[in-house]
């Protein structure tokens, strides 16, 4: 019976001090997804082994690819963020 009532005690504080359930987020983007990044700002970022880089604000979405960017291929295999907030992307060719 001691057992059960520290049983009971643990598991009705843990309800009471739990960190509230947040839920998940779904995002459709083109193509197949290699890296998912979130910035400092909180943007999330996909790069895309067909379509270049995906960009989400929380609002609104941004494709950069081959023909409106400076990417050299539109197959990105990393994503990194440097200490002065500049966004890197590791594509395909270099």
């Amino acid at each position: 019976m001691k057992s059960l009532t520290i049983l009971f005690i643990v598991f009705f504080s843990t309800l009471l001090y739990a960190q509230p359930f947040i839920g998940w987020e779904t995002y459709q983007v083109s193509g197949k997804v290699q890296v998912v990044y979130v910035d400092h700002l909180n943007n999330k970022w996909f790069s895309s082994w067909e379509s270049g880089v995906y960009k989400f604000d929380g609002n609104n979405w941004e494709n950069l690819n081959t023909q409106n960017s400076g990417l050299l291929s539109n197959k990105i295999y990393s994503i990194f963020e440097d200490n002065q907030h500049n966004m890197w992307f590791g594509d395909y060719n270099g």
